[in-house]
């Protein structure tokens, strides 16, 4: 049987990157689902799929964009996903600079929602007493 336990959170947090840049990360839903209650193995592994939506531009200071982020074990015992959008204020130069891709490289904001994102799913996974994802294991 599934147990699943969801939250609704629309509570945001705000990380000063650059000197003309506030980024707030909004949380509009968190799931988090354990497929067992009984856990035999050692490792797992945790694939990350993480979707940004197309920016929209609010003003020539503000944009946001929509996220979704996805984490599921291997083998299928545990999955996280947590939906928000992430707002931008600032010059659009530096906005542009995060939101573009570089040299075929993703956007230098994935990395920076990547590392706040796996900080929610540190919480979650304690909560569920579930493996955690070597990465989350250091702080």
């Amino acid at each position: 049987m599934t147990e699943v336990n969801t939250l609704g959170m629309a509570s945001g947090k705000t990380l000063e990157i650059e000197e003309d840049l506030k980024i707030s990360l909004s949380y509009h839903f968190l799931e988090a689902e354990r497929l067992t209650k009984t856990f035999k193995y050692n490792y797992l592994k945790y694939p990350v799929s993480i979707y940004l939506g197309e920016t929209v531009t609010l003003s020539p200071k503000s944009a946001f964009i929509p996220f979704m982020v996805t984490l599921e074990t291997k083998p299928d015992f545990f999955s996280f996903k947590i939906k928000g959008e992430i707002f931008l204020e600032g010059s659009w130069g530096t906005i542009e600079h995060l939101i573009l891709s570089e040299d075929g490289e993703p956007p230098k904001i994935w990395s920076r929602i990547y590392h706040e994102i796996l900080k929610v799913i540190k919480k979650l996974a304690v909560y569920l007493k579930v493996p955690l994802p070597r990465e989350l294991e250091v702080e």
